[in-house]
């Protein structure tokens, strides 16, 4: 079963550690057990706010499969933050750790586990947190993924445009 998260938070409490805990409280399991989404008790109860199903899974820009025991990174716009999380076996999100002091609407992770928020622009960080390259582009991204047979290949999403840039690592 694979757990998928979503990559970015907004909360309008600016408390991005109090939702990553409290969305780790309950799970929604796909009908196939393939899937595993983290949710809260109001999302299994169809509980509406203003007549409108809210949640982070709803509200994200992007998802992310997360492999349980190694770090994800969540990013969150309101917050301007990037933070580390665990995932369990379970599908539980818990640990969550400020990573970067910049948050945005997307983020990924390449192999060598330098991560790359879209903020702005797309930096990159190396796994340590040290900025180590910054992706100008001429509109503001949204989401990213890496693809092309050897993970090299980034492609940036906006609103209007696919850009694509071929890094020097490689992605997962």
């Amino acid at each position: 079963m694979t757990p998928v998260i979503p990559v970015d938070f907004r909360q309008s409490e600016n408390d991005f550690s109090s939702a990553i805990v409290a969305a780790r409280l309950y799970q929604f399991i796909s009908p196939d057990k393939s899937v595993l989404i983290p949710v809260k008790q109001d999302f299994i109860n169809n509980d509406l706010y203003y007549r409108i199903k809210m949640h982070e899974v709803i509200r994200a820009f992007g998802l992310q499969a997360a492999a349980p025991g190694k770090p994800s990174y969540l990013t969150g716009e309101s917050e301007e933050t990037n933070c580390s999380v665990t995932i369990g076996e379970d599908g539980s999100i818990s640990s969550p750790m400020l990573f970067a002091e910049q948050g945005g609407e997307g983020v990924v992770v390449d192999a060598q586990g330098n991560v790359y928020p879209a903020t702005g622009e797309v930096f990159v960080y190396g796994p340590s947190g040290a900025l180590i390259d910054t992706i100008r582009l001429p509109e503001r991204p949204l989401q990213l993924l890496f693809g092309r047979s050897d993970g090299k290949m980034l492609y940036i999403l906006t609103h209007t445009t696919r850009y694509s840039v071929r890094t020097r690592f490689s992605g997962r």
